[in-house]
């Protein structure tokens, strides 16, 4: 704002610049050729503007655009380049009583996209005579295991007479009974065990003796008389 100083910094100092981001775009949409005003240091409106409306180009051109949107914004963001920079109202406010003849252009705008192409069906399951692929083979397994002749359908399964209550095997699990032991093998267990009882005997004994020589080396022998 051109009416701004150090001591103006509240909320309201938005107000304007936000005004004039959104007449710029609407302009620049409206009339590509305003971007000849840009010079790398602003959008379109520069302080020089601001300060002396009615000698700006800029403004003229805008206040004569053919779009109405934005030659009513030019004439109001000129009204509020006189006002005090606490006096300039909030975009929303601005925009009352404005009419919209023109909106930015979408990004898509003018391109054709092309239309999703569908997936292909998927191909019809595999029958054999009306009959499913899987419910073919299931009902092929119940022909065979009743005995009838696989290939016709419609078949049912024969079934055999039941066997009579006295003659059905018992099912009463029999019971478990342990492999009998070789011979060799249980004699071969019991060398081993009779081999351990003697080399244990055999290593307590030597232990002993061993023992009795340290003692005799150390105190001699024992005086009885």
């Amino acid at each position: 704002h051109p009416l701004r100083t150090a001591d103006d910094y509240d909320s309201y100092v938005d107000n304007f610049p936000s005004l004039v981001v959104y007449l710029s775009l609407l302009a620049a949409a409206s009339d590509p050729g305003v971007w000849s005003f840009f010079n790398e240091d602003n959008l379109l409106f520069t302080r020089d503007d601001y300060a002396d409306p009615g000698k700006s180009e800029l403004f003229d051109r805008l206040k004569k655009s053919s779009d109405q949107t934005v030659a009513k914004l030019t004439e109001r963001l000129e009204e509020f380049c006189a006002l005090p920079v606490e006096k300039v109202p909030d975009l929303e406010t601005a925009l009352r009583g404005i009419p919209v003849t023109s909106a930015p252009p979408s990004p898509s705008a003018g391109l054709s996209v092309p239309a999703a192409t569908p997936p292909p069906p998927a191909p019809p399951p595999t029958t054999t005579r009306g009959v499913t692929s899987q419910g073919y083979r299931q009902m092929l397994r119940t022909q065979q295991a009743g005995g009838t002749r696989p290939g016709t359908t419609g078949a049912r399964p024969q079934t055999q007479p039941a066997a009579p209550r006295s003659q059905q095997p018992s099912r009463r699990a029999a019971p478990a009974t342990a492999p009998p032991i070789p011979r060799r093998a249980t004699r071969g267990h019991g060398l081993k065990v009779f081999m351990g009882i003697v080399l244990t005997v055999m290593a307590v004994t030597l232990g002993l003796a061993g023992l009795a020589a340290w003692y005799i080396s150390i105190y001699g022998w024992y005086d009885v008389s």
